[in-house]
């Protein structure tokens, strides 16, 4: 994971299809299963980087996939529930 956050940062030296394939393998690495309990570290991570205007579009992509599966989620696990 942190090789391919290097590849999509700003200052990477690759170029834009090599990032833009670093940045689709990103987001299927954050929604994966394993992952779930550093979701919120995540979140504080790509908050932290829009915050400080660092990477902004990879992180806004890369928020909204956690989000969206986080959100996910939480739906299958509240029908899971018995009423």
């Amino acid at each position: 994971m942190n090789l391919l956050w290097q590849i999509v940062q700003d200052d990477s030296k690759v170029e834009q299809s090599i990032a833009d394939a670093a940045l689709s393998q990103l987001c299927k690495v954050v929604s994966a299963y394993t992952l779930r309990i550093h979701r919120n570290m995540l979140i504080q991570i790509f908050c932290d980087h829009i915050r400080n205007r660092v990477s902004v579009h990879q992180s806004i992509v890369l928020l909204q996939k956690v989000l969206r599966t986080q959100s996910f989620s939480f739906h299958v696990a509240a029908r899971s529930v018995p009423t």
